[in-house]
């Protein structure tokens, strides 16, 4: 029987009253926690209505807790929980942003959790191993980005900064600097390359970033239609399917 201080410790970490400041998210579904298995986080507690095909599945020093369909219910954010509540420790990242043969997302006030869930799994699709978030994007380890996101958390290094700043010390000569606008140019009259940053802004502001900052390279995507934008996941997977054809 689950103890009282678990499930309000568990339950905390799904409200961010304890969560950010120790790096720990909730993870839930078989396959959520199977794709977070197979990348850096550290799963550090089970708890499950499945406890023999887990005990097979997980590393002997993972602590697995048997729990009923109701304790299960108790512990999930979910409307129908999928016999796994995870706790998961986030990978510590490298101290600084590489730039070499890679692409980077760079996200200017993303706000919706769906949608940086959404970003990290395109991210974890074209293999893109770093996304830079500035201060005021939502929080990544949020149970709804996390459950969005179907685990690619755990194979992407995340940071969060001064993105402005951030932004102003890239060298364009050096490696290229996209933002996602509505005007600037066709993204397919861009060559495909193997490296570089692709900005891409908030949901209904767009990227805030000041005109001052000369290094960035206004594309956008062709529009055929009359929609007057495109959700900001989908406009990102449609650029990066360009930028980084083979």
């Amino acid at each position: 029987m689950l103890l009282k201080s678990t499930i309000k410790y568990i339950q905390k970490l799904h409200h961010n009253q304890i969560r950010t400041p120790l790096d720990i998210y909730v993870a839930e579904t078989p396959k959520l926690v199977e794709t977070v298995m197979a990348g850096k986080d550290k799963i550090l507690e089970v708890y499950t209505t499945d406890l023999p095909y887990w005990q097979k599945c997980l590393p002997n020093d993972i602590k697995i807790e048997s729990v009923t369909d109701s304790e299960l219910k108790r512990l999930s954010s979910l409307m129908q929980p999928h016999s796994i509540v995870a706790i998961v420790k986030k990978n510590i990242k490298p101290t600084a942003v590489s730039y070499t043969n890679q692409w980077i997302i760079a996200c200017d006030g993303i706000q919706n959790p769906g949608n940086m869930g959404t970003l990290l799994r395109i991210a974890h699709w074209f293999g893109i191993r770093q996304i830079v978030l500035s201060h005021d994007c939502v929080d990544v380890l949020n149970t709804k980005v996390v459950q969005a996101s179907m685990g690619s958390i755990s194979h992407v290094d995340i940071w969060s900064v001064d993105i402005e700043g951030w932004i102003a010390q890239l060298d364009h000569t050096q490696i290229q600097v996209l933002g996602a606008y509505l005007t600037g140019k066709s993204i397919y009259k861009t060559p495909p390359t193997s490296a570089g940053v692709l900005i891409v802004g908030n949901e209904g502001k767009g990227i805030r970033l000041p005109e001052s900052l000369t290094n960035i390279c206004k594309v956008t995507i062709p529009r055929i239609g009359t929609a007057d934008s495109l959700n900001v996941s989908v406009s990102t997977g449609i650029m990066l399917s360009h930028l980084m054809k083979k």
